[in-house]
């Protein structure tokens, strides 16, 4: 199982059933592995902005669940900041998953061979977020 089967069965064991998506290039791998196996992830509810999917999420957290949203890189997390602090706030759970740009642009697999949208683990809603983290590679330094 890869990386994004194991954040989606890990979701589904913690009751988590809908996912809001903001669908594009970040989460092929999500999609793949929802198509490979449907009953191990949450339900794909996909949201053409991030600002409705993250209203959404945060609205289904008020229902007493989980909010789950996964937005695009920096501009749709940027985009998300609003309702992110609102949620904050309101001490509703949502987590949000945020797409990030490869480091790379050549000489591994998961390098991306075109315009990569620059951003740093810096920017973004860091005062209204409990805790952040990034996934790297094994011997790599985030």
């Amino acid at each position: 199982m890869l990386g994004a089967g194991v954040v989606l069965r890990g979701l589904k064991e913690m009751g988590v059933d809908r996912m809001f998506i903001v669908s594009g290039i970040d989460y092929p791998a999500f999609i793949e592995e929802k198509v490979r196996n449907k009953e191990d992830a949450p339900d794909f509810i996909v949201v053409p902005h991030e600002i409705t999917a993250t209203s959404a999420a945060m609205g289904y957290s008020m229902a007493e669940k989980l909010g789950v949203v996964a937005v695009h890189t920096t501009p749709g997390t940027a985009n998300a900041v609003g309702i992110i602090a609102n949620a904050f706030y309101a001490r509703r759970p949502l987590l949000v998953i945020a797409g990030g740009s490869p480091y790379t642009e050549e000489g591994h697999p998961a390098s991306r061979s075109f315009r990569i949208s620059v951003g740093t683990r810096d920017s973004g809603p860091r005062r209204s977020c409990k805790t952040d983290s990034e996934v790297g590679l094994r011997g790599e330094e985030n």
